[in-house]
């Protein structure tokens, strides 16, 4: 009789304690309902890649994510103007009123048009601007100047997206945002090609600066490849910086001894190399 009590004990003491853990469990559950923090499942992961340069490249269409987002918006709304897209530079400013003299983060989303792959740029907001502060916008430390490079774009036209990272406050488009750019196809020509080197210039009009690695495919008559050459295409002409050829610095010359090949007739293609992984034939 003893034993049979004691079991029935037993029973109702476990019946006791799951009903206070599924209670707890449940009271635990409402009130986190209640104070806000319900979790949510994580959806849309996105992937990005950084670049060498610290840059977001996102290889796949995306919508920008900044536009209205915003974690506690007890701010005012930022204001701006995309002032500036160019070969070199993409500017403008960016403000918030209720922390004049606060720069504010301004995210840069280019876009290509054709496969809708986009790059993200992020650049601070602090460079003094007398007519910011004539105007009353604080301090006038609210300009932004993004050394732009157009080298690694493929040929193309993008759009030119930036929005102000308000603090405790929505994220605005800044006017005038977005902007078009066009990235134009490279230009040059080969002037020589003698019995050991090859001779010539190329470059992007919109990299005018930047050179280009130039490569030279050299191939049989059966069609085989006999070999690669390659060359930076750096070296000065006055010839070029007269006729406006970005800063002259485009000039190439590539080693290549055909006195040691076979006797026979080769076929020349040069091809420029700029990074974006499209690397046309400029000269056969």
């Amino acid at each position: 009789m003893k034993k049979k009590i004691t079991a029935v004990l037993l029973c109702v003491a476990l019946l006791l304690t799951l009903s206070v853990n599924v209670f707890a469990q449940d009271f635990d559950a409402q009130t986190q309902k209640l104070q806000g923090i319900e979790s949510t499942p994580v959806i849309d992961v996105i992937t990005v890649t950084v670049g060498e340069n610290g840059d977001t490249i996102i290889t796949e269409p995306i919508t920008p994510i900044d536009d209205g987002i915003s974690l506690t918006a007890t701010g005012t709304t930022p204001v701006g103007y995309l002032d500036t897209v160019n070969y070199n530079t993409i500017g403008g400013w960016a403000y918030q009123s209720d922390i004049p003299n606060t720069a504010l983060y301004v995210h840069i989303y280019i876009t290509n048009n054709s496969t809708g792959a986009q790059t993200i740029y992020t650049t601070l907001a602090n460079v003094y601007r007398s007519d910011l502060a004539a105007a009353g916008y604080g301090n006038g430390y609210h300009g932004f100047h993004y050394d732009m490079s157009w080298l690694t774009f493929v040929p193309g036209t993008y759009t030119v997206s930036a929005y102000a990272i308000g603090i405790n406050s929505s994220n605005a488009a800044l006017t005038y945002s977005p902007k078009s750019f066009t990235v134009r196809s490279i230009e040059g020509n080969v002037d020589i090609i003698a019995a050991t080197y090859i001779q010539g210039w190329v470059y992007k009009p919109d990299a005018p600066n930047e050179p280009l690695e130039v490569h030279a495919y050299v191939y049989r008559s059966n069609g085989d490849l006999y070999g690669i050459y390659t060359a930076t295409a750096n070296r000065y002409r006055s010839d070029l910086y007269n006729a406006g050829i970005g800063n002259g610095e485009h000039g190439f010359i590539i080693d290549v001894d055909f006195n040691s090949m076979p006797e026979e007739r080769f076929t020349v293609e040069l091809h420029y190399v700029d990074g974006s992984g499209y690397h046309p034939v400029f000269y056969t």
